[in-house]
């Protein structure tokens, strides 16, 4: 994946604070590195963003300013049913071709830091549900 191809692939996110997990080790390294990922010297194994990966779909999340702080099981919202089955489709539908998706799934998708490229398995971002937070 080129640098341009990742920056495509988080364009979606950016307006729902992306977090990510940068390897340095002080603030004068990051901060140099922040003019290199600005500009032209910017390297991908410098960042790994936080993603929740597809599977999280049937699994109940919690998304800071959304649903009042409150869990909940994102097939729901898609679906409406609490029927298992119904919520097991969409599931399939949705990680076989997000992008068919109606544009208010793919925009909740992005908002809920869903990996809807496929960056976890391509080494460019990490599972969120490993990620220790304070």
């Amino acid at each position: 994946m080129t640098t341009q191809e990742l920056i495509e692939s988080i364009s979606g996110y950016l307006p729902y604070k992306l977090y990510m997990q940068v390897k340095f080790k002080t603030l004068d390294e990051l901060c140099n590195q922040i003019g290199n990922i600005i500009g032209k010297g910017f390297r991908k194994n410098d960042v790994k963003f936080i993603l929740r990966p597809m599977t999280d779909l049937s699994k109940e999340i919690i998304v800071n300013g959304y649903n009042n702080n409150e869990p909940f099981i994102p097939a729901y919202i898609f679906t409406r049913s609490k029927d298992k089955e119904i919520q097991k489709q969409i599931i399939h539908d949705i990680c076989k071709s997000p992008f068919l998706m109606r544009h208010w799934i793919i925009n909740l998708l992005y908002q809920w830091h869903f990996d809807v490229h496929g960056l976890i398995e391509k080494g460019y971002a990490i599972d969120a549900n490993l990620v220790q937070t304070k």
